[in-house]
């Protein structure tokens, strides 16, 4: 695996970027009167100005800046200027509950943290007395009058740059610490595998405090000198695609299925071309898996759509769909530096994934022994995923060790892939299936209110709200018909036995899902424990 990447750490890498494209515009921001543009230059000084004010303040190499914010243009600002004084930049989410942030202040030892607004502000000097507070919508102006950073160092290659905290499915976060080499080989792979050209846009709607889009999206369109539209609510993301007209857009399979359903709504192939802005070349998609369906709805009209795979401990990305190759649920072959191995693998070449990085990560913060039982002595990263690799060396994942239960036949099921199944219907927005130790599965389905309340209105049901849908005998069959077309393919005795619909969304506000949207197993459990039993009762 000789590989040698084009950057090895993140000042070098933008500050290249700022220096060979200037005069380019490089972020937008939805504004109420259009996209308001800044250009590599301008943004350049920006980051020498937040990072002298920094240092002023006494941040150095080594020290932790957290944030607490979406996407917005100060993000990056504030991001690149820590890492230009040699600090680690430390995000979270805005949607992150209290003590996760508590949580990873103290774990990380952050002297400083931006976050988006006063609310904010106030929240997080409540939470941690003494901690230096900088609100984008507010103190962070002062910042812009700062005299600019000179003379600075660049870090080493092996010198921490992000310590991305995990939330996990059970448990506190866990802090995955990544070098400046690491985050620099995934870009330089990525570049490699997703080219861009200069002068082209990309919408951002990754949440930037997850490495996907942070570390990844964001810093792979500056280094070819696109320009890239902040897209920070996604249920904007149809007028956002009108207004900008990208040529690479990444985003969730969850998004990707509802644009589908829109392109299949669409009376004529333009139309269906105008919903995705009319100069889109290929698109991106990862953190679940991607329903073969929604591949070819954007197929249809030219567009390809490569699914990826990886893990924030490995830097990333670590496999992508070749632009030449598409191929309906693979999740592609290896990147430039990486190498996929199937560990154990069974009859059928099944067996966990194990990831080979010259990126993978420097370890979890403060936790040696999971660091240990997570990468191997010939460093490979477990990845708890179970997958195999096909006669072409595309990767197929095929479930999640830890999730996977046993049904009272001795049957083993992994549910994550088959709730991503339901999930792509257009009528379903969540779903969550049970079946460990017993007879059969069962499904909570979570509606999709606006598909639902459109179908009723083509019923001539208008006005009808969603308390009222979801017991009336004809949405049950609706989604009943769903499931069946979901489940096609499924094994027998992997088939939904029973199922009954739920209105409360899986939240992280309600600790049943993470902030990357993955389920909480054992919360979602507790929580329907009624619902889940009556549903066996019923099997």
């Amino acid at each position: 695996m000789t590989w040698d990447p084009r950057f090895t750490d993140l000042v070098t890498l933008w500050e290249e970027s700022a220096d060979a494209f200037a005069d380019r515009p490089a972020l937008g921001s939805r504004q109420a009167g259009g996209w308001a543009w800044h250009s590599y230059g301008e943004l350049a000084d920006r980051v020498r100005r937040v990072a002298g004010a920094l240092a002023c303040r006494g941040v150095g190499r080594g020290d932790r800046v957290a944030v607490v914010s979406r996407n917005r243009v100060e993000w990056f600002v504030a991001c690149h200027a820590t890492l230009a004084c040699g600090a680690v930049w430390v995000p979270m989410y805005e949607t992150q509950r209290a003590e996760d942030w508590t949580h990873i202040l103290d774990d990380s030892g952050a002297r400083t943290c931006f976050v988006a607004n006063d609310t904010l502000e106030g929240r997080i000097r409540t939470l941690r007395p003494g901690l230096g507070v900088v609100a984008f919508d507010g103190t962070f102006s002062a910042f812009l009058e700062a005299d600019p950073l000179r003379g600075h160092d660049p870090p080493a290659a092996d010198d921490l740059a992000v310590i991305i905290y995990t939330s996990g499915t059970t448990g506190e976060p866990k802090g995955v610490e990544l070098t400046h080499r690491s985050i620099g080989a995934e870009v330089s792979a990525m570049a490699a595998a997703l080219p861009l050209r200069a002068g082209e846009r990309t919408l951002a709607t990754l949440p930037w405090a997850h490495v996907g889009g942070g570390c990844i999206e964001v810093n792979l369109a500056l280094v070819q000198g696109a320009g890239v539209a902040v897209c920070d609510d996604v249920s904007a993301l149809p007028e956002c695609l009108d207004e900008v007209q990208p040529h690479f857009v990444a985003a969730v399979p969850r998004v990707w299925a509802r644009l589908r359903d829109l392109i299949r709504q669409s009376p004529n192939r333009d139309e269906a071309m105008a919903l995705l802005g009319g100069r889109l070349r290929f698109a991106a998609s990862g953190a679940a898996s991607l329903s073969p369906d929604v591949v070819a709805a954007l197929g249809e009209l030219g567009v390809p759509l490569l699914d990826t795979y990886g893990m924030t401990e490995v830097g990333g990305v670590a496999t992508v769909v070749p632009l030449d190759a598409v191929r309906a649920g693979s999740v592609g072959k290896a990147l430039p530096g990486f190498r996929i191995e199937i560990d154990a693998p069974d009859a059928d070449g099944e067996g966990e994934i194990v990831i080979h990085s010259a990126g993978r990560m420097r370890g979890y913060r403060g936790l040696p022994a999971l660091t240990r039982e997570t990468v191997r002595a010939d460093g490979g990263v477990r990845s708890g995923d179970l997958g195999r690799l096909d006669a072409d060396g595309h990767l197929h994942v095929t479930g999640r060790i830890k999730e996977l239960y046993k049904l009272d036949n001795g049957r083993y099921v992994s549910p994550a892939p088959l709730e991503d199944a339901l999930a792509s219907s257009p009528y379903v927005s969540q779903a969550f299936i049970h079946g460990a130790g017993q007879a059969r599965n069962v499904a909570l389905l979570v509606p999709d209110a606006r598909a639902l309340r459109d179908w009723a209105g083509c019923r001539g049901e208008e006005g009808a709200g969603l308390a009222d849908l979801v017991n009336r005998p004809s949405v049950r069959e609706l989604l009943r018909v769903e499931i069946e077309r979901c489940s096609s393919s499924w094994r027998g005795y992997e088939r939904i036995a029973q199922f009954t619909i739920v209105t409360e969304p899986f939240s992280v506000e309600a600790g049943l899902v993470t902030p990357t949207l993955k389920p909480k197993r054992a919360a979602i459990e507790r929580r329907f424990a009624r619902e889940i039993s009556e549903l066996h009762q019923r099997g």
